[in-house]
């Protein structure tokens, strides 16, 4: 809602998360719960839920970037290219959207 209230109309924002209940989530939660001060105040979202927070604050979605494919514990994929969407199981999703520009009659 903030980065609504700033942002001219037209104006976009995008954002770049861990979906909660994933591999790569999961290590950074279980380093907030075992007390990690950098990691104290993350918190992890269902993609579902992140369409939903953006929906409310008034942005209108862009496009949808998934990658982070491998697990953590397997030696990364280099280079690896993002896919378009939100695939299933990818460890981070960068999410564009828009504020819509006002139509005045």
């Amino acid at each position: 809602s903030e980065a609504h209230r700033v942002v001219r109309p037209g104006g976009g924002l995008v954002l770049g998360f861990l979906p909660r209940d994933t591999a790569w989530a999961n290590i950074y939660a279980d380093r907030a719960r075992a007390g990690d001060p950098l990691y104290a105040s993350a918190q992890f979202y269902a993609p579902g839920e992140v369409a939903q927070m953006l929906a409310v604050a008034g942005w209108q979605p862009v496009a949808r970037r998934s990658t982070l494919f491998s697990r953590p514990e397997q030696p990364p994929v280099v280079p690896e290219k993002p896919r378009d969407g939100l695939v299933p199981g990818a460890g981070f999703v960068a999410w564009a959207s828009r504020k819509p520009v006002p139509c005045w009659p």
